[in-house]
């Protein structure tokens, strides 16, 4: 409530000078004391504006610690420079005739590396239309499948969001590991973003064909052929690639030898999407998925080996020899 302020006489104003000094005193009093109070509000308001001030500023100081913290983190589990562009991947050592043939093989994995141009496209377009359909139009990370997880995932559909370049990152490289969390996510995507910009995409492609893990023990397409069907990748049919493309998924639950009904169902889903991608006609498709799965199975003991007992004299007499000189092998 306002203070009543008294009527001015205002005949006796300008009258008595006296009275005059006294009604402008009080009028000063009142400036002074509404001044006085201004000034007090006025300085608690700035105060409060301050306080958010800092406030505000410590905690954006925080967040940016903790996010560079964190990004430092994230890095420092990446692969170096140089294993980035020189991956170690284990490759069987061949025992090879004076013409060629291979004789033997010693391996703690089952793989032989092919170049791009010896595996069938078949097995390409398999892989691409069932794995990342959208391989050839990103950059390492496909978008649209990454923000579809959530959705998906609000739908009770479950949708891997990763892309060939992301899975080849968690296969090649084992600092970025295997255990889901969403900072192996993060690594997972940086590395692949990385793949990108160092190879082509014939090349990860080729990589990825010949890391991955098949059925039955094989690594890389070379073997996964040798083993199932006793030929080359570059002469895989589509219903071949379609099975080990498939299997790549779950190497035990779709194991065309172990579990046949699975591996046709799998197969079968691979053709689907390759129809439905644009890889093969509706025609193809049909014929296909009724087809039985046929296999050559080769056990990867004897897979690719046709003198083993030769192979096993070649090793005893290179082991010797590496010892003797100090050779670790």
């Amino acid at each position: 409530m306002s203070e009543k302020k008294d009527p001015i006489d205002h005949q006796r104003y300008f009258n008595d000078p006296e009275y005059r000094k006294q009604v402008l005193a009080e009028k000063k009093s009142r400036d002074e004391n509404n001044e006085s109070s201004s000034s007090k509000y006025g300085s608690q308001s700035d105060k409060i504006r301050n306080k958010i001030l800092i406030w505000t500023g410590c905690v954006a100081a925080v967040f940016l610690v903790a996010v560079i913290g964190y990004v430092i983190f994230l890095f420092q589990g990446l692969p170096p420079l140089e294993k980035l562009e020189n991956p170690d991947t284990a490759i069987a050592t061949e025992v090879r005739s004076r013409d060629g043939a291979v004789l033997d093989k010693y391996f703690t994995e089952n793989r032989t590396w092919v170049p791009y141009d010896e595996i069938s496209p078949h097995v390409i377009n398999a892989l691409v239309a069932t794995e990342d359909h959208r391989f050839y139009n990103h950059w390492g990370i496909d978008m649209v499948r990454t923000l579809a997880i959530p959705i998906n995932l609000m739908r009770g559909r479950v949708e891997g969001g990763s892309t060939l370049s992301q899975q080849l990152a968690r296969n090649l490289y084992k600092e970025i590991g295997l255990k889901f969390s969403i900072s192996r996510k993060f690594r997972e995507m940086i590395t692949a973003v990385q793949i990108e910009q160092n190879y082509t995409k014939r090349e990860i492609i080729e990589m990825y064909l010949n890391t991955v893990e098949y059925a039955n023990s094989a690594f890389g397409i070379e073997a996964a052929a040798r083993t199932h069907y006793n030929k080359a990748a570059k002469e895989l049919t589509l219903s071949e690639a379609a099975v080990l493309v498939g299997s790549v998924n779950a190497v035990y639950a779709y194991n065309p030898r172990i579990n046949p009904e699975k591996s046709t169902y799998r197969r079968n889903v691979v053709l689907y999407l390759m129809n439905n991608r644009g890889f093969i006609d509706s025609t193809s498709y049909h014929q296909l998925r009724e087809e039985p799965i046929t296999l050559d199975y080769q056990p990867p003991s004897k897979a690719g080996r046709v003198s083993r007992y030769f192979g096993e004299y070649v090793r005893q007499k290179v082991s010797g020899w590496a010892e003797e000189n100090g050779y670790d092998i």
